[in-house]
This record gives C-alpha cells, structure tokens and sequence, in this order.
C-alpha cells in the first residue's frame, strides 16, 4: 500500500459501551522518490443502480485494460469485488481499488496502478476501457445510448517514473551530404529481473524489501550492493550485503547482523564481522540506529 489511503472505516455495531470512536491520519503516504501512481475512476451514474434495482437493466460492465476484459461488474460492485476482477487479468498487476459515494448516490471506484507486480505498472498507463456487451436492457426507454451513459472512466492523476524518459532519440541533420535514419529502440526498465538497468541502482532479481535492494531497485540504508560482468555494474546481478561497522543493525528477512557498534575493531564486544563477542552482550540499535 503506497501513497496516500482513505482512512479505515469504524464499524462499531457489536461494541457495548463505547462513547466515541474516529480514525486519523498520522503520517501521509508518499509515492516513492520521483514516482507518481497512476490513477484511474470509473464512475457510476446514481441511475446505473435504480435502473439495476428496478430489474430495467442486468448484468454489468466490463473493464477491458489492453485488449483483456474483466467479467461483468455490476453498478453496486463493491471495491473488493472490482479488485478481484482485475486481479484476474495477466495484464494488470498490482493495484489497489477504493471506493466512494457521490453527492446525487452515483458511486466511483479509483483504481491505482503499482510498480512492484506483475507486470509493473511504471508512469503513464492505458486507459481502462468500458465494454457494454454484458449488460442487458429489459426497458425499451434503456437503449444502447442510455446505457453507455451510466458508466464512464477518467484518469485521475497520471503515472510518472524514472523510466520514462528513453521514449526518443532525435537525430541531428547538419550539413553532411548523406543522411541516414537511426533505428533506435526504447529502453524497457524492469525492477526485480535480475538485470541493473541505468535508472536502478540494484536488482536483485526480486521486488522485495529488506534484503538490501528495496521494491523500486534502490539501495536500502546500511546495505551495498554490487555487481560485476564486463560492462561494469550495468547489466548484471546485484548481490547485497549489510555495512559492517556503519553503526545501523540490519535485521533483514535473509541476513542479520547480531550487533553495529560504528566500527569493525574486535575487542569491544562487537567483532569485525558485526557478530556479538564471547563474554558480552549488546543491546539497542536497529536498521535506523
């Protein structure tokens, strides 16, 4: 869950006793570092759901993302069920769906786009389209115009990342005789395939966190991370480590240092490979301190 959430809703229905109850913001989420999320609303017209509870339409809406479809979402879908659909496309990855009521009790459901599935979601994406072939009209006042009407989608807020810049080359034409085009192919980013790319500082062949090389392929604090082949760093698979003698204890999921004490001189209780010495005990620190 990145970025900034709604908050939790109370339901207080089975407390005994209780006064009062609300639920607060006490730090808002932030996109990672030079990333926007993108963000898409599908809208539902107050009227997609009289129409649905008066039996005049059946059916619902399917929400198509690069030539896949869901299957039909009725107007009164809540957002775990919109979430479920989309879950089942090998086109969409991670996203997260919320939902909310307007003013005339028409319903949107906001769709945000994440870069650490499969497939990632990096900076802008395509729109969701709306397919109308699943809902049925038992009214004749409800025909196809009508129908369209009653769902539409807009982009809320548009993605951006680091790796949206190689989308073009220009070549120059000076004053030389003889011109030629030059093929060039955008450079695709992929975090977490095992290959550092010049807009990651790590990839470890994973989108998890805690091992050194975060989701979005940046070195976690007290880790380096390293790779070699012929090309330098670029191109290969990192392999992280903690920074022994830095003063933060790393108690990651796959290494853990046993102490930090901000050096690696044997003798004081905390080796030279940031293990506890016989005859001691440390206590404290943590991957901040």
């Amino acid at each position: 869950s990145g970025g900034p959430l709604p908050l939790f809703l109370l339901n207080t229905t089975n407390v005994v006793g209780l006064t009062s109850g609300n639920v607060v913001t006490s730090v808002v989420g932030l996109p990672q570092t030079n990333y926007t999320y993108e963000e898409q609303t599908v809208v539902v017209a107050s009227s997609a759901l009289t129409h649905a509870s008066d039996g005049k339409i059946e059916g619902g809406v399917l929400l198509c993302f690069q030539n896949e479809c869901t299957e039909p979402i009725a107007p009164s879908a809540s957002a775990a069920e919109t979430f479920a659909a989309l879950s089942g496309l090998s086109t969409i990855g991670e996203v997260e769906v919320f939902q909310s009521t307007l003013a005339d009790a028409g319903r949107t459901l906001r769709i945000r786009f994440y870069p650490d599935g499969n497939p990632p979601h990096f900076g802008p994406q395509d729109m969701i389209a709306l397919n109308f072939s699943r809902v049925v009209s038992n009214d004749e006042a409800v025909g196809a115009p009508e129908i369209a009407a009653l769902w539409s989608v807009e982009r809320s807020v548009a993605g951006q990342s680091p790796y949206d810049s190689d989308k073009d080359e220009i070549v120059p034409k000076s004053n030389i005789v003889s011109v030629s085009d030059v093929q060039f192919a955008q450079v695709v980013h992929v975090c977490g395939n095992g290959v550092r790319s010049t807009a990651e500082q790590c990839d470890d062949n994973s989108t998890l966190g805690g091992d050194g090389c975060d989701p979005f392929c940046n070195i976690e604090t007290g880790w380096r991370c390293s790779t070699a082949n012929r090309f330098g760093d670029i191109g290969g698979l990192d392999v992280c480590a903690p920074i022994c003698g830095d003063g933060i204890r790393i108690t990651g999921r796959l290494v853990r240092e046993s102490c930090d004490d901000n050096n690696t001189i044997a003798g004081d209780g905390c080796s030279a490979k940031c293990e506890v010495e016989p005859g001691f005990a440390c206590g404290g620190g943590s991957s901040n301190s």
